[in-house]
């Protein structure tokens, strides 16, 4: 009864709705200012589909008509340097690489941005098969896995 907005996420698999938990818990203690505030933690899994509740954010392009008529650069670089702390910050604080980043996975919460959807995220060091990706954002490492159907190792460098 906070009158706060919130999200209800659903996931097809309970484990990935136990994943993003944990990693949004752990994030929410060590470095609460990247990710999604995770409300509701209790993964019920109901007719087919676990669910989370997480505090709203919002869609605000990084590169709006604004940031683009400042010819220093100023908002762009302080955006930027957002989204990085989001993906460090699970680096180092979790040990888990995302493995999908794209720009729809960074919302708009409180004037910051953060970084959302922490069910493909994996272990480091690990090798896979294939990783969770979107064709157009996938690294060269994890492409030329998935051509080849060779493995892959997640080291931080599928994140960038």
């Amino acid at each position: 009864a906070s009158g706060k907005s919130v999200v209800l996420k659903l996931f097809d698999v309970q484990e990935r709705a136990a994943r993003e938990c944990a990693i949004l818990a752990e994030l929410n203690s060590k470095s609460a200012d990247t990710a999604p505030k995770l409300i509701e933690s209790d993964v019920l899994f109901v007719q087919g589909n676990a669910s989370i509740v997480l505090e709203l954010g919002y869609e605000v392009p990084l590169f709006t008509a604004r940031a683009l008529q400042d010819d220093r650069g100023l908002l762009q670089r302080g955006n930027g340097y957002q989204l990085l702390l989001c993906v460090q910050a699970l680096h180092e604080s979790c040990g888990k690489v995302h493995c999908d980043l794209k720009p729809e996975h960074f919302l708009h919460f409180e004037g910051r941005y953060r970084l959302i959807d922490y069910d493909t995220a994996l272990d480091m060091l690990q090798e896979v098969k294939s990783p969770p990706s979107t064709e157009g954002y996938t690294s060269p490492e994890v492409a030329r896995a998935i051509s080849v159907g060779g493995t892959v190792k997640i080291t931080p460098a599928i994140d960038v």
